[in-house]
């Protein structure tokens, strides 16, 4: 055998050699890892927020008759413990709720002249929440919160 033929096996011994390796390469999966069990936060369920996004209001009982939001002791979501422009708000100043029908989040207006306001427009007494629409409750601004582009089902 001549130096030529003997070079030349010898690159196609590496050829197949590098073919061989990126064929492996590509062919190599992932380890599958165990997945850690997620906990669901609070910015995962429907909630209301400030602008700024420091300020996060739980909405709890949505599906059990929805929540009171207002400034009276019994009320459902205290907005004067947590905001500061919230002796604008009325009592009871407005309800939010799922719509078991329609699987809709609603708001509702209650006790208050001042009404509310849905993305800069003075709202109806019933009106359906989106996710970050914004809600204006006397002087106070908040965003409702779900994760859903679409909240509720499509029709």
């Amino acid at each position: 055998m001549s130096l030529p033929q003997t070079l030349l096996a010898l690159a196609a011994i590496v050829a197949l050699i590098l073919i061989g390796l990126i064929v492996r390469r590509i062919t190599r999966t992932a380890p599958v890892r165990a997945a850690r069990p997620q906990t669901p936060s609070l910015r995962s369920q429907p909630h209301l927020e400030t602008p700024d996004g420091h300020t996060v209001v739980p909405l709890p009982n949505l599906d059990a008759g929805g929540c009171v939001i207002g400034r009276a002791p019994d009320a459902d979501v205290q907005l004067d413990a947590i905001l500061p422009c919230a002796d604008s708000i009325a009592a009871r100043h407005a309800r939010i709720y799922r719509d078991a029908a329609s699987g809709f989040v609603i708001i509702e207006t209650l006790d208050t002249t001042r009404g509310i306001w849905i993305n800069g427009v003075r709202a109806t007494r019933k009106n359906l929440l989106k996710d970050r629409w914004v809600i204006g409750l006397g002087e106070c601004t908040l965003i409702y919160r779900d994760g859903n582009p679409d909240t509720g089902p499509l029709r």
